[in-house]
């Protein structure tokens, strides 16, 4: 199949733009905090790198999604998810790799983790939360306000006084002197 002179420019743009994304997945080196994860409707992009697992936020509510795991490390990932109903894992990703498994989430605690090896107590683990206040519409993470325990009274002090201080008289003559 021919492409034609005019698409060419279309075709090189798209081409173009899928490297620099892939490239931009990839491109991390170690450990990388600043990978951001995403969520699109019930689907969920969690990024993983050596040692870090990137979930873009730790609440959802109730419901079916597809959690795709992009491996933007340099070894060998995997992505496990665990709780009530639910154990699935991806195949095993290599560098640049992505997969995906659909699962459906019940009220209650999930672990999201790496399984290959000892990744997962090297800190690719995560803990989300399924219940009615979270959602897949909700930020990065549900905002907390902290509320302190029980509340702080300072006791009253006694007002200090301060004794009176005789006047002070200018010199006679009409000046100050130094």
């Amino acid at each position: 199949m021919a492409i034609s002179p005019r698409r060419t420019p279309l075709l090189l743009a798209c081409s173009l733009g899928a490297v620099a994304v892939i490239a931009a997945a990839c491109g991390s080196s170690g450990h990388s905090d600043t990978a951001t994860a995403s969520i699109n409707g019930n689907r969920v992009t969690v990024i993983e790198t050596e040692y870090h697992i990137a979930v873009p936020q730790t609440s959802y509510s109730p419901g079916s999604y597809t959690f795709t795991a992009v491996n933007a490390g340099r070894i060998l990932h995997s992505l496990t998810i665990t709780g009530p109903g639910v154990n699935a894992t991806t195949k095993n990703l290599s560098p640049g790799a992505s997969g995906s498994i659909t699962v459906t989430l019940q009220a209650g605690s999930y672990d999201v983790f790496c399984p290959i090896d000892s990744h997962k107590s090297l800190g690719m683990n995560q803990e989300i939360s399924v219940g009615a206040t979270g959602g897949a519409g909700a930020a990065a993470s549900t905002p907390t306000t902290a509320i302190p325990a029980s509340p702080t009274t300072v006791p009253p002090t006694s007002p200090t006084t301060v004794p009176p201080t005789s006047p002070t008289t200018a010199p006679s003559g009409g000046g100050v002197s130094y």
